[in-house]
Parts: structure tokens; C-alpha cells; sequence
């Protein structure tokens, strides 16, 4: 302002005391406000009218500098970064989701196997033990030579889908009449050898108990989409309308459906290969099967999801941290590590500024107005505490709809109502999300709107507190800062004694030391002890 005032003096006046002494004053740099430096950079640029702009609408500047263009920066810092992240971390969500297809596929087959095996399996152990006991033979030292062959020859046609009644055809013949001429102790004894032979070779080629839990704990797991979004190519997921394919339920059913087909696909490869290379037909099945369930992939069409990666990085940025996704890459934490450090520490500067810039002009209004009882710290608490919970009542409102259109199904306002308050408070419990898969660009925008704008009102409303409760006790007496100062000044005080107490005593030792008595005050002690001697 100084600035501008000594310009017009020179424009009317250039000679004129006056405008000596406010230039004198401007280039003092004591006087000059924080806008000063910019103001003569600007102006010596020509570019007047954009210098004196702080100046001329201080408010207008204040919350566009302040508030509204760091609060754009970052959303896009968010974005940036985000994306980058979703670009690192989305490879291993493709491989966690490719196992636990993988894994449920081996499940369901086990389970497939075990079950085709449990109804074929008595049936067939009494035909075998039929056959050999025909001749009155052992048939626990004949019938186990050729049984795996039997059983194998069974477990091939379950893998090829042949229907129970089919197998079982042949081996309901030849048991009429058989029951009565045969020995139950030797029946007994190759029913339970009939089922040993039998796990074992389940074991062999569908693994052991130990290996089938880790297959079912994996396969218990959940499909993710954090960092991926997955949709057939002719759907945009960048248009502005909602599309069903976005639902997590329908793009981990896409995704299945992709995976299905390549797997069936591997299969038939693999095991021609395998026939080819000499391999029987269970081995070779049984091979093709593991491998093609191994390296089959059901994301061709999935893309990487920068939209949830800039939400999860604004979530990192503002601490609210939900939990409901984290990176398990190197790259990905170290990001966090380094570049989420930065982007809070700016998140903090930001807010902390922009929280200043909209007290001041609330302080400012205030005293222009006629009404003083409203200039009260505790009034303005009550005012912004009061704006912040009426701004929860329009973020919760936002996640309902959000919610009930991106689910289609009913999200209760109490929910959405706690879903606001842990955002804003930055608790971020982690109960209640916005689902990275189902995010739009729009979204991120708005919910990243809406939630800033609500930090900034809180913390107006501990601004106004700690006035308030400040207010509460006697300003005459010295606050915790000025007794450390007192503390440290008679500290000082004291030590700055005792040196000089100390230099003193050693001046006058050393005076005295270096004193040599003359003449005359030798022969005046003399006298003086002549004196003493004669008295006595």
C-alpha cells in the first residue's frame, strides 16, 4: 500500500518532501507489507495492475492465493501421484487375483474329484473284488496288482465329465448271484485296502491334506480392485455416465469369465503337449490342469485405476488412511515413505494458511459490523462449530446418494452421517469407504472439495476455541513461554555473577602476590616492633 501511495506522489509531485520521505519510507523494507517484494518485481515488469491487486482486493486475493488454489493443487498433486502408484501396485493385484482364481479352481476340482470318487469308489472296489475272487483266489494279493489301473481309468472319466450311471454301467454287471459265495473276512479286508490304495492316490495327484488347506485358505480371499478397473473394450470407463461393468461384484465376474477362457484354453494346449511328449492320459490331465489354472490370466481387459490410486494417495495425504487398501510393492511404500511424507507436510501448510486467510476475514467482518457481542471468541466457536457439523450433514448426504447409486442398494444416513465425521476428523476408522473400483474422476474432485473445505472449518473452530479457553484465564500473569524466558535470563544473571566474582578474586590475589614492600615500609615495621617489645 505504501508502495502505490509513493507512486501517485511522484506521478503529482516528483520533487515534493512528502514523496521523499514515503519513498524513503517504502525502501526501508520496515514498512513494506509481505506483498512488497512481489509488488516492485511485478511493477518493474510492467505489469502495475497485477501487482497492486493484493492490495486493492486483499479478501478476493486472500482466499484465491490462500485457499482455493492450494486446495486445486492438491487434488492434482493427489492425482499425480496416485496414478503412478496404482501403476506400480497394479501388477501384483493382478497376480494376487490370478491366485486366488487359481486357487478356487483347484478347490472346486478337488472337491469335484473327491465327491465323483466317494460314490464311484464302494461300487467299485466290490465289482474289482468280484472279479478277482471269481476262481476262489486271494484277492487281496491279485486284486491290488491291476486296482490303480482301475482307479486311474475312473478318475479320467470324471475329468472328462462322464455322468456316474455311465461309469458305473459296466460294473453293476456280473454282482447278481455273487453275495452268497463269498468270503466276508476277505471282503472286509480288501474294502479298507480298497480305500487305501484309493487316498493314496488322491495324494498323489490332488496333494495332501497340508497343501489343500493353503489352497483353501487362498481361495477364501477376496478379489481386489484398488489399483485396477476392469471392463469389456467397448465399455468408456472415463464417460460420464455409470456403468454396471464398474460394480466390483460385476468386473470380479468379467474378470472370472476371462480367466475361464484361457484357462480352458491352456488346458487343451498342455496336455496335447503332454500326450505328444509320452506322458499317460491321468498324468497328463492331471498336469494340464495345475499348470493351466497356474498361468492363466483373467485381466486382459483391466486397465490401470488412477482414480482409486489418487484417492488412496489423498486419504495418505490427509491421514485419514481407511485401511481398506495399502501397497505391498517396494516402489509402492517407498512412495508412501518419501513423496506421502512431502504431501503431508504440504497438505499441513496449506490448511494451516488457509485456515488463517478465512479467520482473518471472518475477524475482519466481524469488526465491521455494529453488532460487538458477536467479536467474542466464544461466539465465534459456536459459529464455526456450528458450520462444521451443518457441513457433516452435506458430506453425509453426498455419500448417501454416492453410495446408493454406485452399490443399488440402500446405505443408511446415520452411516454416512459417521462416514463424514471420521473423514473429517481424519480418524478414518476404516468400517465405512467410498470403494476404489466404483470411483469417477468427478467423484474425487467432489468428495476431496467437500472434505477439505470441512478440515478448514474445524480447524477455524479450535482456532476459536483455544481463544476462547485462553480468554478464560488472567492475562496478567506470565505464560508458560515467558517463565522459561524469565528462567533462562536469571540463569545468565547468576553465571555472569559468578564470573565476575571470580575474575574479581583473582585480580586482587594476584595484586597482592606480585606487591614488593620498599624500603621505608620495612624500617616503618621495624619501629613498630621495636614499640611492642618495650610496652611488653
Amino acid at each position: 500500500m505504501v508502495d502505490a501511495v509513493s507512486e501517485q506522489l511522484r506521478m503529482v509531485d516528483p520533487d515534493s518532501d512528502r514523496n521523499k520521505s514515503v519513498a524513503a519510507v517504502s525502501d526501508n523494507g520496515e514498512n513494506v507489507n509481505q506483498h512488497g517484494h512481489c509488488h516492485r518485481c511485478l511493477t518493474g515488469l510492467g505489469c502495475r495492475c497485477i501487482a497492486d491487486m493484493p492490495d486493492r482486493w486483499p479478501r478476493t486475493c486472500g482466499c484465491c492465493l490462500g485457499v482455493f488454489f492450494p486446495v486445486w493443487f492438491l487434488i492434482a498433486l493427489s492425482l499425480f501421484f496416485g496414478y503412478f502408484l496404482a501403476e506400480l501396485e497394479a501388477p501384483g493385484e493382478i497376480e494376487a487375483n490370478n491366485d486366488i482364481f487359481a486357487a478356487r479352481f483347484l478347490l472346486d476340482s478337488t472337491a469335484y474329484f473327491y465327491k465323483q470318487m466317494s460314490s464311484l469308489l464302494p461300487l467299485i472296489c466290490l465289482k474289482h473284488f468280484a472279479d478277482n475272487n471269481v476262481n476262489g483266489t486271494n484277492v487281496t494279493l491279485v486284486a491290488a496288482d491291476n486296482f490303480e489301473t482301475k482307479l486311474n481309468e475312473t478318475i479320467l472319466k470324471i475329468a472328462n465329465n462322464t455322468s456316474i450311471e455311465n461309469i458305473l454301467e459296466d460294473d453293476r454287471k456280473g454282482l447278481d448271484g455273487f453275495m452268497g459265495t463269498i468270503d466276508y473276512s476277505d471282503l472286509f479286508d480288501w474294502m479298507r485296502e480298497c480305500g487305501e490304495i484309493a487316498e493314496n492316490l488322491l495324494e498323489k495327484y490332488f496333494g495332501t491334506e497340508e497343501g489343500n488347506a493353503t489352497v483353501v485358505s487362498r481361495a477364501g480371499s477376496s478379489i481386489s480392485f484398488n489399483w485396477l478397473v476392469c471392463s469389456p473394450p467397448q465399455i468408456d470407463l472415463f464417460a460420464n455416465e455409470i456403468s454396471s461393468i464398474i460394480v466390483p461384484e460385476e468386473q470380479e465376474t468379467f474378470a472370472q469369465t476371462q480367466w475361464t477362457k484361457e484357462q480352458k484354453t491352456l488346458y487343451a494346449k498342455y496336455h496335447e503337449e503332454n500326450l505328444q511328449a509320452g506322458m499317460n492320459k491321468v498324468d497328463s490331465t492331471v498336469d494340464a490342469l495345475k499348470r493351466s489354472s497356474k498361468e492363466a490370466s483373467g485381466f486382459e481387459y483391466c486397465q490401470v485405476n488412477g482414480v482409486g490410486g489418487g484417492w488412496f494417495w489423498f486419504t495418505v495425504m490427509t491421514t485419514m488412511g481407511y485401511g481398506n487398501a495399502a501397497p505391498e510393492t517396494k516402489g509402492g511404500r517407498t512412495m508412501v515413505y518419501t513423496l506421502g511424507f512431502a504431501s503431508l507436510i504440504a497438505f499441513g501448510a496449506i490448511l494451516g494458511n488457509a485456515g488463517n486467510i478465512v479467520t482473518a476475514i471472518w475477524d475482519d467482518w466481524v469488526e465491521r459490523t455494529r453488532f460487538k457481542k458477536i467479536r467474542a471468541a466464544w461466539i465465534g466457536s459456536i459459529v464455526w462449530g456450528a458450520l462444521y457439523y451443518l457441513w457433516m450433514l452435506v458430506t453425509a448426504l453426498k455419500t448417501k446418494k454416492w453410495k446408493e447409486e454406485r452399490l443399488g442398494e440402500p446405505f443408511e444416513f446415520k452411516d454416512a452421517y459417521w462416514f463424514s465425521y471420521i473423514s473429517t476428523t481424519t480418524i478414518g476408522l476404516g468400517d465405512i469407504y467410498l470403494e476404489h473400483a466404483q470411483l469417477k474422476q468427478s467423484d474425487l474432485l467432489e468428495f476431496a472439495l467437500v472434505l477439505l473445505f470441512g478440515f478448514i472449518l474445524l480447524a477455524n473452530f479450535f482456532v476459536k476455541l483455544s481463544e476462547t479457553i485462553s480468554n478464560l484465564f488472567p492475562r496478567n500473569r506470565p505464560t508458560f513461554a515467558q517463565r522459561l524466558a524469565t528462567t533462562r535470563m536469571a540463569f545468565k544473571l547468576k553465571a555472569d555473577n559468578e564470573m565476575e566474582q571470580e575474575l574479581s578474586g583473582e585480580s586482587v590475589k594476584s595484586h597482592i602476590s606480585s606487591y614488593e614492600p620498599d624500603e621505608e615500609w620495612i624500617d616503618a615495621k621495624s619501629d613498630l616492633s621495636a614499640e611492642d617489645k618495650t610496652l611488653k
